[in-house]
């Protein structure tokens, strides 16, 4: 029982290997790639929860991804973010540091040119979970 428990306890904790990561954009000013984990989209009410993950083409302050869990507001084209955990590695991996400060004010993808990929990556999860009935 105590070498099941070495064994799934890992399992549990390493989220990132067992998403489902979709590639939704690329930045083409950036080159940073954008995910979004379809087996992790819920609704609560009025809102959709769903998880994203950039990997950057180049270091950010010495981290090459982040995974960002977001409240999004699909009738109005707009989320926050809730969390934040940034990563040592591409996809998630690697050393990381989570950061539970959450976005007060909305951000509103669409209305500024610069962020289309982030547009894309609410976009696919607000139609993903049509899709699924949520």
């Amino acid at each position: 029982m105590k070498r099941l428990l070495t064994l799934i306890i890992p399992v549990m904790l390493s989220f990132p290997s067992y998403a489902e990561w979709i590639k939704v954009a690329k930045s083409t000013s950036s080159g940073n790639t954008i995910y979004v984990d379809f087996g992790k989209i819920k609704k609560i009410d009025n809102f959709l929860y769903y998880y994203s993950l950039t990997n950057y083409k180049k270091p950010v302050f010495g981290d090459l991804s982040v995974i960002v869990y977001h409240q999004a507001d699909c009738k109005r084209s707009r989320e926050r973010g809730i969390r934040w955990m940034f990563h040592k590695q591409q996809m998630g991996q690697g050393d990381s540091i989570t950061e539970n400060t959450h976005d007060k004010e909305w951000a509103y993808p669409f209305a500024h040119t610069s962020s289309t990929s982030k547009g894309a990556a609410l976009k696919t999860a607000c139609e993903q979970a049509v899709n699924q009935k949520l």
